[in-house]
């Protein structure tokens, strides 16, 4: 398990392991913005946003928009 932030990228907060390294993303997404941010975050760790063009990480996604 790793902290992601939008400011530090595709890398974890505390050991820096790469996004993409993980079987799951979990995100909470409290406004729009952070929808923006999340889709910013998986392109840059080269994994596509679409479920439909991957299989790995899942993707599980909850808040209050």
């Amino acid at each position: 398990m790793e902290r992601f932030t939008a400011d530090h990228g595709a890398r974890g907060v505390e050991d820096g392991t790469p996004l993409g390294h993980f079987d799951y993303v979990v995100a909470t997404v409290h406004y729009e913005l952070d929808y923006v941010n999340l889709v910013k975050m998986l392109i840059s760790a080269g994994i596509p946003p679409r479920a439909a063009d991957r299989k790995r990480p899942k993707l599980v996604v909850g808040g209050r928009p």
